[in-house]
């Protein structure tokens, strides 16, 4: 015998969409949830690519040939050098990338870009209450990153206890 319950709200507490078989679904007047699910994330808040320019600023500032050229590199041909062709110093000034080295693992799996306002504490203070533009401007503040290796950018987010609270305010946008 089926459930008499499963399709029953005899307290009127879940929203019933008609444009979902009359199934169960999110009551239309609670806030937006987060793309790609139900828990907000800094993923799905904030995105996981930087902006060109963003790019441009990290590898003039630290690399070798961004230096010596005094902009994003570019090669002979006028154009931009691939950032694993770079030579690449952390905060510190220490080398955190040698293209001709005989690097262990990838580019990507060795330079990261590290917020010194971690993204965590961003949303839990403010970006939950914003639109995804503000979040993604504070994604890319360059005044508050610097390249760090994958080691001890990974070791730090480790030793943090915050998480992403899962309730927004006014002015959240998921859009």
């Amino acid at each position: 015998m089926p459930n008499p319950y499963t399709l029953t709200d005899p307290l009127g507490l879940a929203w019933q969409d008609p444009n979902n078989g009359n199934k169960f679904g999110r009551d239309p007047a609670l806030p937006p949830e987060p793309e790609g699910g139900r828990e907000y994330t800094r993923n799905n808040q904030y995105g996981t690519d930087y902006r060109t320019s963003t790019h441009d600023h990290m590898t003039e500032h630290y690399t070798d040939e961004g230096r010596a050229q005094g902009r994003a590199p570019l090669d002979a041909d006028g154009n931009r050098m691939p950032r694993d062709q770079l030579n690449w110093y952390d905060g510190k000034g220490r080398k955190i990338w040698d293209p001709t080295a005989e690097n262990p693992k990838p580019f990507h799996q060795t330079v990261t870009y590290e917020h010194k306002d971690p993204v965590v504490d961003h949303w839990n203070r403010e970006g939950r209450f914003t639109d995804k533009a503000a979040r993604k401007d504070f994604y890319n503040k360059v005044s508050d990153m610097e390249p760090m290796g994958f080691k001890e950018n990974s070791r730090g987010g480790g030793k943090m206890t915050a998480t992403f609270k899962q309730e927004v305010g006014p002015g959240y946008s998921c859009t």
